[in-house]
């Protein structure tokens, strides 16, 4: 044996000279941490509050547009992107945007129809239904 070499009696202690821990010590050492480790991650993986509303019912917007093209966005809720909620009625007098009014990107995308009014607040198109004067959809958007 080379002498740079420990000999058996000496190779597995630590500088403190203590011996290594017994197989089974070691072996339920491992078990403990990893119970521990998994329960870490059980305990951080905590569901979302459902009843909060900042935690859903938010739209990524476009903040900052170059060479037609969204560069920037940030988030927002759907309440600061339309003004008026599905159901709620403009009656029959309220002043609605004309068909032709409406940008044409909007009317083709969305598949617009003159059989519908309209109300167009910026940016943002509230499909009434000519019947009942309730708004039936909310499209928002920007017209690049």
């Amino acid at each position: 044996m080379n002498a740079a070499t420990p000999s058996d009696q000496c190779r597995f202690y630590d500088m403190n000279g203590a011996a290594p821990p017994a197989n089974a010590e070691m072996e339920s050492f491992m078990k403990m941490l990893l119970a521990l480790g998994g329960a870490a991650v059980v305990m951080t993986a905590a569901p979302a509050d459902a009843r909060n509303p900042r935690h859903h019912a938010q739209a990524m917007v476009c903040a900052k547009y170059r060479h037609h093209h969204c560069v920037a966005y940030r988030t927002a809720s759907m309440r600061h992107l339309a003004r008026y909620r599905t159901g709620y009625v403009f009656g029959p007098r309220y002043s609605y945007t004309a068909y032709s009014r409406l940008p044409h990107t909007y009317v083709t995308r969305y598949h617009l129809s003159p059989d519908y009014r309209y109300v167009y607040s910026g940016n943002t198109i509230y499909v009434v239904d000519p019947t009942s004067y309730a708004i039936t959809r909310i499209i928002n958007g920007i017209v690049r």
